[in-house]
């Protein structure tokens, strides 16, 4: 089991429920000009689950996990793509 399927499995139960519409949801705060960019609607999205994650991981673990300033971002964005493609 690598090192964040570790981490994932142990965050897991402690994840909050969401409904759907609290869900981000795909060309929100896109520029106008990029709405027709399907990779750039694409980016923003992916963009603000990252942003989630950090935001609902930030208040239990900051205190808690030595160097979780640096590596939060990465670790949610692996989440994000793991979730997306496997």
């Amino acid at each position: 089991m690598g090192m964040f399927t570790a981490f994932s499995v142990l965050l897991r139960p402690q994840l909050p429920k969401t409904s759907r519409s609290e869900q981000p949801r795909v060309g929100i705060s896109v520029d106008p000009r990029d709405t027709v960019n399907p990779w750039a609607v694409f980016g923003n999205y992916v963009d603000r689950v990252v942003i989630q994650c950090v935001n609902d991981l930030t208040p239990k673990w900051s205190g808690t996990l030595a160097g979780f300033d640096v590596f939060i971002w990465d670790q949610c964005y692996a989440m994000e793509q793991s979730l997306r493609i496997d």
